[in-house]
């Protein structure tokens, strides 16, 4: 397991007190280094799971997903919301189709009112390596908000997998 960390914009309160209780480098792998490695390193499946996405974290997205080997199959699992699907994959869905990333909403109206949904944040690479963590894709989770996560590989991503996949049968594919 690894700590995963975005850090809010400089200056940062929060580096400054990791630096001096010693943590400024060790231990902590930076989210935004760690996506296109994870993007880059899958053979199968490349999955993002986040219930927010605007333009910037749409952009952000659409570069991971090119990071990805053409023969890995991409995934997006989303969550539309009452006025429906989130503005940023609304200005990428061309993009996003030309890459050929297969997209998922998690919003499943329930008979007796109200809704089923999701508010994890999870990146998959293949079976073998997953992020669980508070990093959404929007602009504040990128690039001002302090986002925490842990990065797992092994058996324990595969125990995240088997919920993404049972969040992949029921969740209604867009594209």
């Amino acid at each position: 397991v690894e700590v995963v960390l975005t850090k809010p914009a400089r200056p940062s309160e929060l580096e400054r007190a990791l630096r001096e209780a010693g943590y400024e480098q060790v231990g902590l792998v930076a989210t935004g280094e760690m996506f296109p490695v994870m993007a880059a390193g899958a053979s199968a499946h490349f999955t993002v799971m986040t219930p927010f996405l605007d333009p910037t974290g749409a952009e952000a997205l659409v570069h991971l997903f090119k990071r990805s080997t053409v023969s890995v199959e991409r995934r997006l699992i989303l969550r539309s919301g009452p006025t429906g699907l989130p503005d940023g994959y609304l200005a990428t869905v061309d993009r996003m189709c030309q890459l050929g990333v297969h997209v998922f909403d998690y919003r499943l109206e329930r008979d007796s009112g109200g809704f089923e949904t999701f508010h994890a944040k999870i990146v998959l690479a293949d079976r073998k390596w997953a992020y669980v963590g508070s990093a959404n894709m929007n602009q504040w989770s990128l690039a001002y908000s302090m986002e925490l996560g842990v990065s797992l590989k092994g058996r324990a991503a595969g125990r995240v997998a088997r919920v993404v996949d049972a969040v992949l049968r029921i969740a209604k594919r867009l594209a």
